[in-house]
């Protein structure tokens, strides 16, 4: 794998993370988002939530 190559991949992986990092990092100021027993489906469903939104926003 060149380096070219190596770079591309690790852009695009930097580029679809980066949507959901900051959704859960603007969650966390907010403690009815964690406070239920149902803390892992919400962390789930804006971890897919940002992935959907990324996709969306760089296909533009």
């Amino acid at each position: 794998m060149t380096l070219g190559t190596r770079a591309k991949a690790r852009t695009i992986h930097n580029t679809y993370m980066t949507i959901p990092v900051i959704f859960l990092m603007i969650s966390n100021h907010f403690p009815g988002t964690y406070g239920s027993s149902y803390k892992w489906l919400i962390l789930s469903a804006l971890v897919l939530a940002g992935g959907i939104t990324a996709k969306f926003i760089y296909q533009a």
